[in-house]
Order: C-alpha cells, then sequence, then structure tokens
C-alpha cells in the first residue's frame, strides 16, 4: 500500500499567519470604528434636536389651534346673541310697524269722521261772493236783498227767512278800486230755508255775484283738484248725468269717493279756476278763509 502524503505544516503556519490580522491593521480599524461611533451619536445629537425643535412647533401649534377653537366658540357665542338680538329687533319692528299701521288707519278713519262731521255741520251755510261792501252794512239785510233781486226768490219767503249770523270772511283791506268784497257768509235757522235759497244759485249766471257751499279746506282742494276734471271728463260721455255733492263724484246715480275715480275720468291737470266754479258753484279760489258761523 502506499503510503498518504502529509500536509507540510508549513503551509498551515502561513495560512493561520496570513488570517491573523497585524497590529497596525488592529489600530487602522479600532480607529475607524471609534470615528464611526462619533459620527452616529453626532447624528443621534442632531435627530434628537430636531425631534426637540419639532416637539416645541408642534406645542406651540397646538397651543394656536386650542386658542383658535376658544376664539371660533366665543365668536359663535357672540353670533347667537346677535342673532337672538336681531330677532328680537325685528319683533319689536314688526310689532311697531303694526302700530303705526294701525294708529295711520285709525288716524284716517278720524280724519274722515271729522270731515263728515265738518261737512254736516257747515250744511246750514252758504257764501256769498260780489256783495258790495259799505261802511255800515247789514250783512243779512245784504244777503235778503240779494235772495230777492238775484235769485229771483219771492219778497215774503226772504221775509220770513232767519239767519243765526251773517259777517264777511277774512280781514277788511285798505280802499282801492282793485279790492274786491270779501264774501258774506250766512248761517241759516232752518235747513229748508237754506236748500231752497241753493236751488235758485242757477239765476246767478252771468251775474257778478255767486253763491257757493261752505266747504272744509282739503274738501275744496279735492273738488278742484280731482272732482272737477273728473266731472268735467265724466259730462263728455252721452247720455251722463254727473254733479260733486260734499266730497264725492255722483255719475248716474252711483257715488265716487275721490280715491276710488274710475280711470276713464281720471285727469291729471287741473281744472281752471271758473270751470271749477261753474262746475261745482263751490267757493271762489281766491277765497283765503272760511269761518263757520256758530249759532
Amino acid at each position: 500500500m502506499g503510503k498518504t502524503p502529509k500536509k507540510s505544516p508549513k503551509k498551515r503556519s502561513d495560512n493561520a499567519k496570513r488570517a491573523r490580522p497585524s497590529s497596525t491593521e488592529e489600530e487602522q480599524y479600532g480607529g475607524n470604528e471609534d470615528v464611526l461611533y462619533l459620527e452616529l451619536f453626532d447624528l443621534i445629537r442632531t435627530l434628537q434636536a430636531k425631534d426637540k425643535t419639532k416637539e416645541e412647533q408642534l406645542k406651540g401649534l397646538q397651543e394656536q389651534l386650542d386658542q383658535a377653537r376658544d376664539e371660533i366658540k366665543s365668536l359663535k357665542s357672540k353670533v347667537e346673541e346677535l342673532k337672538e338680538s336681531l330677532e328680537f329687533t325685528q319683533k319689536q319692528q314688526d310689532e311697531a310697524n303694526d302700530k303705526i299701521e294701525r294708529c295711520e288707519y285709525d288716524q284716517d278713519r278720524q280724519e274722515d269722521e271729522l270731515i263728515r262731521q265738518s261737512i254736516y255741520s257747515r250744511r246750514w251755510n252758504l257764501i256769498f261772493y260780489g256783495i258790495p261792501e259799505t261802511d255800515d252794512e247789514s250783512c243779512s239785510d245784504l244777503i235778503k236783498h240779494t235772495m230777492v233781486s238775484k235769485l229771483k226768490m219771492d219778497q215774503r219767503k226772504v221775509n220770513t227767512t232767519m239767519f243765526c249770523g251773517a259777517h264777511r270772511l277774512g280781514r277788511r283791506k285798505r280802499a282801492s278800486n282793485n279790492n274786491k268784497p270779501r264774501p258774506i257768509i250766512v248761517r241759516f235757522t232752518c235747513r229748508a230755508d237754506r236748500e231752497s235759497t241753493w236751488r235758485q244759485r242757477y239765476n246767478l249766471k252771468g251775474s257778478s255775484t255767486r253763491m257757493a257751499e261752505d266747504l272744509p279746506q282739503n274738501v275744496r282742494e279735492i273738488r278742484r283738484d280731482v272732482l272737477v276734471p273728473a266731472l268735467k271728463n265724466a259730462r263728455k260721455c252721452e247720455g251722463t248725468k254727473a254733479t260733486i255733492i260734499g266730497d264725492r263724484l255722483l255719475v248716474n246715480g252711483k257715488r265716487y269717493s275721490f280715491d276710488k275715480i274710475p280711470r276713464k275720468w281720471q285727469n291729471v291737470s287741473q281744472a281752471p279756476d271758473d270751470e271749477m266754479h261753474n262746475a261745482t258753484h263751490d267757493e271762489e279760489p281766491e277765497q283765503a278763509q272760511t269761518s263757520q258761523v256758530n249759532d
């Protein structure tokens, strides 16, 4: 048998010698390891510092968020208070508007009632224009003379007619050729005498003397601005009978208040003074003052 050759011991020691690092390599390797540790330690410290900064920033943001939430909550509370206040104010305003509407309605009713009463209380009165004025005059005698001479009334009936009072209207002006005589207002004792006198007004046509009903100022304005133009337009229609009674227009037996005149009869233009007088036989426009004669 052949013998197995043995490995050379020299070769094993060479391999062992080659695997073991030298002292220089060990020092170099140890130095590199320390550098790595230092670098890693610095990196950790840097990351810790950044983490601490982030935590502080997050804490600050959280505080700002909490503060913002508190402010929002406070604002919501204020908004609710303002909303309740506005609702209360709106309710008060609505109540005030309702009261104003009721007051205006009541005021309109009261004004209408006062106008009705004023018109009714003046129904015993008549106003005469164009009667010459003298120093020592008796208004009652002047009116009775006019009733006989101008209105063509029976002398005996006129003699029995009684007045509660008769006087000129307005202050007496200085003597002048251009001065017109002041109108005379007369209050009849008997309503029937007043009506019979009023029915004779057409006899004054073409005369310098005129006669009119005693009406409140606002009714005269309504007549002038609304009723007289409507009366003229209504009379343009063939077969239409129209007249004015108080503050109402009477057309073919139907009454219309000044605020309910049909549009076809409305007229924005103001009627001339003479036409107004001829249509209604109302007082003259230049009359600045009327005074009711008291009983």
